[in-house]
């Protein structure tokens, strides 16, 4: 699950988005732009911006339903919650959560421990 708040800065009304699950069509999306990323990074002169800016455009996208715009994202939302979203983004693309990764970590620490 994706689920992030923005607090307007000019009225201070905080606005709430959630999304469940990733269709595997935005996650093709998704796939799309890291290819793009990956391309542009391998340029003799990356073109960092546009790597942002296709990155915000991904972000609107997944919550244009509720509301969210490029506007909203540059001028209300911090960098901490614009991090914290792209990486729970990246683990519902990787049909993971935080709560998966952390009980296969442990699987696999207890296995480890039982083959010594």
């Amino acid at each position: 699950m994706i689920k992030f708040e923005i607090k307007d800065k000019q009225t201070g009304k905080t606005a709430s988005y959630k999304k469940e699950d990733v269709t595997l069509g935005e996650a093709e999306k998704f796939y799309d732009y890291l290819e793009m990323a990956e391309k542009e990074k391998v340029k003799e002169n990356p073109d960092a911006r546009k790597v942002r800016k296709k990155e915000r455009q991904l972000l609107e996208e997944l919550f244009s339903e509720q509301g969210l715009t490029e506007e909203d994202i540059l001028n209300n939302m911090s960098t901490k919650t614009y991090s914290r979203v792209f990486e729970s983004l990246f683990l519902e693309v990787q049909g993971e959560d935080e709560e998966t990764s952390e009980d296969v970590s442990e699987e696999m620490g207890k296995t480890e421990e039982q083959s010594q």
